[in-house]
């Protein structure tokens, strides 16, 4: 055991450049802590082995161990098996340090996986790393996405390469929320692992197999990703424009035969231009979304959708990163979504994003098809979302859609009071606006405080596109992202349109509201299972749905 030691003790300080043989620590009696400076309760404990004939390291509450590999810092491996059996402390929000294990530059400098608590983390949940000199345990933390349950045996590998800097695997799986370039760290040249700081209940680690690999000198440590300068965007929520014409059955419009449509070769609308392989004839629906007599073909979409590293790394953010190059995309677009939470418009979308439904030009649409596209939110951005607080790509759970808008082709014109059928509506039901039931809309005294009716009308203009939850795909300028919002949003148009304001002050918000009804109860007809109450999230749905069919004569969707 001296003799190995004094090996690695010479391949970390003598600048071994070759691989050397890993030596392993298998605990399996007491004499394998020769060489290990321990402190607190740690000790070989001969039943706890990761098999039934080794033993375990032993790290109880305030222990600690440390392997000094040499006497500067350089490149390597070390592996351990450590078994979390998921206890944590009866108050898992307050802050207290669990057990953490990893690798110790010569200054005293780590990076340590384990469990952390605090009010903001769910040490009780899952893993955080830290980078660390021992004094501060929260300044530099990332919480990792890694589940400590169920209680198991997992390998931590910390690898840190001569030229690309550290990488941490668990189970053979890249963590990837570790940065390389973020960790600060220039070698390692110990093996640390630290017990629980807490007081009873106090969780026993147990550590087993534990191996170090010396590979030599560090020769660069990778520089910090160029980071995209952050910018205070524009307010999107101003004066609408929308204009809307109010149809009745009195005064219903003609619909325009097919030579009376405008020959398009390209078509705008919210910032984003599709443009064809030829002219197309080209008609609006009551609230301005477009349409194309099909069929046709899009050959070109503005801004350019991106694939892979096509997009710039300043525009990287931690999803992006998680997944691989040919699973990035950016201003994607979908013909025909699904109606399921799964979606490819950016590859930042947490939880929803599904790979298998990227799509690229150019896009072949039939009459029946809805082809959604997107704008994404450029790294850096900050945008003012409604009626809440700001919104920034790869902070916090923000999405990564900035703007959507929705080309739908048809067999043949349509009057021109027709409602968009929904994105998710291959039958293509038209409704017509010339039959809303105005007439049970009550006519209560527009009070003296009542929001603008302009900004809800903007508020609600645009498409709500939104098939996932909790927010992670709905497009910033085009709608709510939290539940409490989608309530105040709804419920206040739905107020303003219940008072005397004239009706043609109205008839832009009525057409929205309408809308959006039109768009989420098709969604839950064509098969999704809906958006149930979770905490704050989920409501605002139903609303605009049962609005729309006592408005339009819909018995089912209100009854």
């Amino acid at each position: 055991m001296a003799r190995a030691a004094v090996l690695l003790l010479a391949m970390f300080a003598g600048g071994v450049c070759a691989q050397a043989p890993a030596k392993v620590w298998t605990f399996s009696s007491p004499p394998d802590l020769a060489g290990w400076t321990v402190s607190g309760d740690v000790s070989v404990d001969l039943t706890q082995g990761r098999t039934e004939k080794t033993g375990a390291l032993k790290i109880g509450p305030a222990g600690r161990a440390v392997f000094t590999l040499g006497d500067s810092d350089g490149s390597g491996t070390v592996e351990m098996w450590v078994y979390d059996d998921c206890a944590a402390p009866d108050n898992p929000k307050a802050y207290r340090q669990g057990p953490r294990w990893g690798i110790m530059q010569k200054d005293g400098k780590m990076c340590l996986i384990g469990i952390l608590y605090a009010p903001y983390l769910g040490g009780n949940e899952g893993y955080t790393s830290t980078i660390t000199d021992g004094s501060k345990w929260y300044d530099q933390i990332v919480w990792l996405g890694i589940n400590r349950a169920p209680a198991s045996w997992r390998r931590w590998t910390f690898a840190f390469d001569r030229e690309k800097g550290l990488q941490v695997q668990v189970n053979g799986a890249a963590v990837s929320r570790i940065d390389p370039t973020t960790v600060g760290m220039k070698g390692f040249s110990s093996i640390v692992i630290l017990g629980d700081s807490g007081e009873s209940p106090c969780q026993t680690l147990f550590v087993d197999d534990v191996s170090a690999t010396a590979l030599g000198p560090v020769i660069s440590v990778p520089k910090p990703k160029p980071v995209a300068p952050r910018v205070e965007g524009p307010s999107p929520w101003g004066p609408s424009g929308q204009k809307v014409t109010l149809y009745t059955k009195d005064r219903p419009p003609a619909t325009p035969k097919l030579e009376d449509l405008p020959l398009k070769a390209s078509i705008s609308q919210y910032g984003i231009t599709w443009t064809f392989d030829r002219p197309v004839r080209a008609g609006q629906f009551v609230n301005g979304d477009w349409y194309v007599v099909g069929p046709v073909t899009v050959v070109a979409i503005d801004p350019k959708p991106l694939y892979g590293n096509e997009i710039p790394e300043t525009e990287l953010d931690r999803m992006d990163l998680e997944r691989p190059v040919s699973q990035r995309v950016r201003n994607g677009f979908m013909l025909n979504p699904p109606a399921q939470p799964k979606v490819a418009y950016d590859s930042g979308i947490r939880n929803w994003w599904e790979p298998s439904l990227i799509q690229k030009l150019p896009v072949a649409m039939k009459p029946g098809d809805a082809l959604v596209s997107t704008i994404s939110m450029p790294k850096g951005l900050v945008l003012q979302a409604q009626l809440r607080n700001k919104e920034e790509r790869g902070e916090g759970d923000a999405s990564p859609v900035r703007t959507a808008a929705i080309l739908t082709c048809v067999e043949k014109p349509l009057p021109p009071d027709a409602f968009r059928p929904s994105f998710c509506d291959r039958s293509h039901r038209i409704n017509l606006s010339r039959n809303l039931r105005r007439d049970l809309l009550p006519k209560v005294a527009a009070p003296a405080g009542m929001p603008p009716v302009d900004l809800y009308v903007r508020f609600t203009m645009r498409p709500w596109v939104n098939t996932g939850f909790f927010g992670f795909e709905t497009p910033v300028e085009n709608m709510p992202y939290y539940g409490l919002e989608y309530g105040r949003v709804v419920g206040n148009a739905a107020l303003i349109l219940c008072t005397d304001i004239k009706p043609e002050e109205k008839e832009p918000l009525l057409v929205n509201l309408v809308q959006i009804g039109i768009d989420y109860g098709s969604v839950i007809r064509a098969g999704h299972t809906g958006w149930p109450a979770w905490g704050g999230h989920g409501s605002g749905r139903k609303l605009p749905v049962v609005f729309a069919g006592i408005l339009l004569g819909m018995t089912s969707w209100h009854t």
